[in-house]
């Protein structure tokens, strides 16, 4: 999870470390995790990728993974929305970027670094 103020906290998983593993902080395993998402009683949600899967994080919660479909209709419905979350992320840093006061030419290559970085790193 990252702040506002770019301040990144591993919450579960490690890096590194690829599979598909539930469990608590780093017992889980995910392979190429694209989005997070919370909901309104604090779960967190991860799109795998790699995986194919949504999965919930804090399972101490108790709450079924089925409870992700009081919110959406369906899988895709929950993929657009983590993908919209991802890049709405990705918008912020480069409208950071665009408003900085530099050569257009310095911009645009801080801003095809930005999208290598986020394409890497989703």
């Amino acid at each position: 999870m990252a702040t506002t103020a770019g301040v990144v906290t591993t919450v579960a998983g490690s890096g590194g470390l690829p599979g598909s593993a539930d469990g608590a902080g780093g017992a889980a395993r995910f392979s190429a995790p694209a989005g997070v998402a919370a909901d309104g009683s604090g779960n967190v949600f991860v799109a795998d990728t790699g995986n194919s899967t949504i999965r919930k994080i804090a399972e101490e919660v108790g709450v079924s993974s089925t409870c992700l479909y009081m919110h959406f209709s369906d899988k895709d419905q929950i993929l657009i929305e983590i993908c919209t979350l991802a890049m709405e992320h990705l918008l912020a840093i480069n409208s950071q970027i665009a408003v900085q006061p530099i050569a257009a030419v310095e911009r645009v290559r801080m801003i095809l670094e930005a999208y290598v970085s986020f394409a890497l790193r989703n």
